[in-house]
């Protein structure tokens, strides 16, 4: 039985590893066959997932029904462990963690996904810490002939305390990332093909009279989009650390029509107090709904990136 899919086809993503703790296979293909029967469209596996030693066997089955891609980190642990030949949509080559002085490790990696048969995209998960460095990853894609740069939502964890912890940029990085580029957005597009989840980026990207943000337009969280945890755990998003369910347990289609599922999406629906009378409201609907409801205190029920009603 498939999803009621409402506004898009369901993607998600899976953080398949984590150093020390990884499902069985058995345990893999229970998931595997879950996302599959419930009619999902995509999957995006995420972390480190060329470190669980089945990556390939589940990468395998679920390219027969979805599209799926997956993030590799540049470090030989994982160039040596991912397998050649796999049906993998897209491939990202994670530099969040990265600086100035790794252009030449950034250019084994990409050199040795391409040996391995695989063109990847670079992909950079926005912080307090990376933000400044966007333009220089866009140059290395120039330099390295990667056409396409991704900048992701930011995973977060039930334990985390706060967006501090995580580095999360806020009003004052968005200021300063807007009068770093000025008017040379152009240039720092250049050539390449920039996927950006969030709107505040965005837009400093995009500067009024480009097209809009189609998938992105509102919270998507529990409603085109899904994410899958280490130890199968179902949340609404990457985003916002809400267990749904086991998908061990249960099946998607059971989880996606549970009540604490459509609570979260009568959350989303809710316009947050701090939102109303701003001008943005009709393309932003509040911003990421799961950051602010996982760090309330930092937001007033919008997006922390967010400085207030425009």
């Amino acid at each position: 039985m498939s999803l009621d899919l409402l506004d898009a086809p369901l993607r998600v993503t899976w953080d398949l590893y984590q150093p020390g703790f990884g499902l069985s296979r058995d345990n893999l293909h229970t998931l595997a066959e879950r996302l599959l029967e419930a009619g999902v469209f995509f999957v995006w596996l995420d972390g480190s997932p060329a470190r669980h030693p089945d990556h390939q066997h589940l990468i395998t089955r679920l390219a027969q029904g979805c599209q799926v891609s997956l993030t590799i980190q540049p470090a030989p642990e994982d160039l040596s462990r991912l397998s050649p030949g796999l049906p993998l949509g897209e491939v990202f080559l994670d530099v969040s963690a990265l600086g100035e002085a790794n252009f030449s490790l950034v250019a084994g990696a990409v050199e040795g996904l391409r040996d391995l048969g695989y063109a990847p995209a670079l992909l950079l998960r926005p912080s307090r810490n990376n933000l400044a460095l966007l333009p220089l990853v866009a140059q290395w894609c120039r330099d390295l002939g990667v056409g396409r740069l991704k900048l992701p939502n930011t995973p977060v964890k039930a334990q985390h305390t706060g967006p501090e912890e995580l580095g999360l940029p806020g009003p004052q990085e968005i200021a300063a990332l807007r009068r770093y580029i000025g008017d040379d957005a152009a240039a720092l597009r250049k050539g390449l093909d920039l996927q950006v989840h969030d709107l505040f980026i965005w837009e400093i990207l995009f500067p009024p009279g480009h097209s809009d943000r189609g998938e992105f337009r509102g919270c998507q969280a529990g409603n085109s989009l899904g994410h899958v945890t280490v130890t199968g755990e179902l949340y609404p998003c990457a985003s916002w650390p809400l267990s749904l369910g086991s998908l061990l347990e249960s099946s998607l289609t059971e989880l996606w029509q549970s009540a604490l599922r459509m609570a979260v999406r009568s959350t989303i629906a809710r316009l947050p107090a701090a939102c109303r009378g701003c001008r943005d409201l009709p393309v932003c609907f509040g911003g990421c709904r799961g950051l602010a409801e996982t760090f309330p205190r930092h937001s007033a029920g919008r997006d922390l990136m967010c400085s207030g009603p425009r």
